[in-house]
């Protein structure tokens, strides 16, 4: 089983949906402050932890943060069209995340600036095709 959480439910209609169907359901609860401990404390249990993350925004500073109450993650991997100039967290880089402690000072970690729709299908590619010649995974 593998859990998904959606960090943003509340923003925008769908946040809008959800409370109008929760005045004529109100045993219906969206707690998004326990959705958001569940994705602090889920990773753990894991002896290594990574993150790829695809754009920015909620989700990004949702991942990354469980590094900082988990020891950092070994592994970071950034993928966004965000500049760090903007200030903004979406445009954060792996070495941002290095100077708080979300990831680990010796992670192996890479920002890449770029469209994700692009880059991140080039480089599972890449990494299938190398985990394949390694006989790692069969084809």
């Amino acid at each position: 089983k593998v859990p998904i959480f959606c960090p943003a439910i509340t923003d925008g209609s769908m946040g809008f949906q959800l409370y109008m169907f929760q005045q004529d359901n109100p045993e219906f609860i969206v707690d998004v402050v326990k959705d958001f401990s569940n994705i602090l404390f889920s990773v753990s249990q894991d002896d290594k932890k990574g993150i790829i993350s695809l754009g920015g925004s909620i989700s990004k500073h949702h991942a990354i943060l469980a590094g900082v109450l988990n020891g950092g993650m070994d592994y970071a991997i950034y993928m966004t069209t965000a500049r760090p100039t903007s200030g903004s967290m979406s445009g954060a880089t792996t070495n941002e995340a290095k100077s708080w402690g979300k990831v680990k000072d010796d992670s192996d970690v890479v920002t890449v600036v770029g469209d994700v729709t692009i880059n991140f299908p080039l480089m599972m590619t890449a990494a299938l095709e190398k985990l394949s010649r390694e006989g790692l995974i069969d084809e």
